[in-house]
């Protein structure tokens, strides 16, 4: 995501049409390692190649299902408890 590179590391993505496609990509996107170690018995996941991508570290991606068919209106509202502020729609 170019935004990082000015310093916005903070996304809230108002998912409806394709939600579960976004959700897969960032959730891939987090899970791609040379070397993934998952412990059940310790619920612990690690994945090494992960911490080393220094671009994503400060990230911090939420995605919220607000519905199929609203509208711009209607996800924004569906958001007031999460947002302080609007920079990007």
């Amino acid at each position: 995501m170019n935004y990082s590179k000015y310093g916005v590391y903070h996304f809230i993505i108002c998912a409806g049409y394709k939600s579960e496609a976004i959700k897969k990509y960032f959730s891939d996107l987090y899970h791609l390692s040379d070397f993934i170690d998952i412990d059940y018995k310790k619920n612990k996941f690690t994945n090494s190649n992960f911490k080393k991508k220094k671009e994503f570290q400060k990230w911090r991606v939420q995605i919220v299902d607000t519905g199929l068919y609203s509208n711009t209106g209607w996800r924004i509202k569906k958001l007031k408890n999460i947002l302080k502020e609007i920079i990007f729609i």
